[in-house]
């Protein structure tokens, strides 16, 4: 008798179960077949990607995070994320497209700002050339950011650069971080 009630009332605890969460945006990929769907995922992660889940975008990784940093439909957000993952690519077109994210007037603060950071995290003291005018531009924002890439990239002409703006530098926050980027270049 007690073996058929739990025989009748099995499909009944079955629908009362709680069934599994969806995977959220922490779960592995899952069923993104692309480097796009694969980029998009990695982007919305809560925590910051890893330089290895970036690499595991494999070929079309760096088109995909291209891509995605270049579309305005995308937050700002998502597309320093994009850009931010491109330094970790060794691939020939990430140097060209972080260059251009942060030398372009017309992109906004945050994504000129994390493309000159990137930028000189993927190409280290190579990266000074396109970096230093940027400690010359309009938007304090945007010379704070290329302060702290230059003291990131390295080298004596990040440093010259630095020292000779923070020579002619009236902003306080850029000031800091000038003198911030110049104690790194000096250790």
């Amino acid at each position: 008798m007690r073996a058929l009630a739990l025989l009748t009332a099995a499909p009944l605890l079955a629908c009362a179960a709680p069934k599994p969460a969806p995977p959220g945006p922490t779960a592995p990929v899952q069923g993104s077949a692309t480097p796009r769907g694969r980029a998009e995922h990695l982007v919305g992660l809560r925590e910051p990607a890893t330089p290895a889940q970036w690499r595991a975008l494999g070929p079309g990784g760096a088109r995909a995070l291209i891509q995605l940093a270049s579309d305005p439909a995308e937050t700002p957000a998502r597309r320093a994320r994009a850009i931010h993952g491109m330094a970790s690519l060794d691939d020939p077109t990430v140097a060209s497209a972080l260059g251009g994210f942060a030398t372009d007037a017309n992109q906004p603060a945050e994504i000129r700002g994390a493309a000159a950071v990137a930028l000189a995290a993927h190409d280290g003291p190579a990266s000074v050339a396109v970096l230093a005018p940027l400690l010359n531009d309009v938007s304090a924002p945007v010379r704070a950011a290329a302060a702290r890439a230059l003291g990131l990239a390295g080298g004596d002409a990040a440093k010259s650069a630095l020292q000779a703006r923070l020579d002619a530098e009236t902003d306080p926050g850029v000031r800091d971080a000038l003198q911030k980027a110049l104690t790194k270049t000096t250790n």
